[in-house]
């Protein structure tokens, strides 16, 4: 087979060297010999080289920090409903009502319910409860407020806030 024709074209000779030494096939990317071609994301220079990209792969949405999310989220909307449905039963049971829920948020935790900004910061996970600090922030140049949020796993497999508290500058209970 006459390949001469390769060798007055660049793009072809690009090609065809690749082939030669082992540059194109299905398992051409030395950072990542288990992953086929097929598989990552290309892009293509100038010369018209492909060039493999690693895939992004999406992880699955952390369940505790997406309750916490729903929550401050019903807080923003205003939705009563909404608060009260990421309390667990025994929250539920404290505060007798949503109403009498949602009043205790909007005038003791301010910071809950007025927030500007929202960090996630460390986590732990024991069986069906979970334990999330969180950083919130009413104002830009204000100091963040810290909060530890307990979570039990409910028998549905949906996690429910148990209970939350504000800590002070020094990461102690506050009053």
């Amino acid at each position: 087979m006459d390949l001469s024709y390769l060798i007055r074209k660049p793009l072809a000779n690009l090609f065809l060297s690749m082939l030669l030494l082992g540059g194109i096939g299905p398992y051409a990317n030395a950072d990542t010999p288990d992953t086929p071609l097929e598989a990552q994301e290309v892009s293509l220079t100038t010369t018209g080289a492909v060039i493999p990209q690693p895939v992004k792969t999406q992880t699955a949405p952390d369940p505790v920090k997406e309750a916490i999310k729903a929550q401050l989220k019903a807080f923003q909307d205003r939705d009563q409903k909404a608060v009260w449905d990421t309390a667990s039963p025994a929250l539920q049971e404290k505060y007798d009502t949503q109403k009498n829920f949602y009043r205790m948020v909007r005038f003791d935790y301010r910071s809950l319910y007025n927030h500007e900004s929202v960090t996630f910061l460390s986590q732990s996970i024991t069986d069906d409860t979970a334990i999330q600090k969180v950083s919130f922030k009413r104002k830009k140049k204000e100091e963040p407020t810290l909060f530890i949020y307990r979570l039990k796993k409910q028998d549905n497999g949906t996690w429910k806030i148990e209970d939350f508290l504000r800590l002070d500058t020094k990461g102690e209970r506050a009053s």
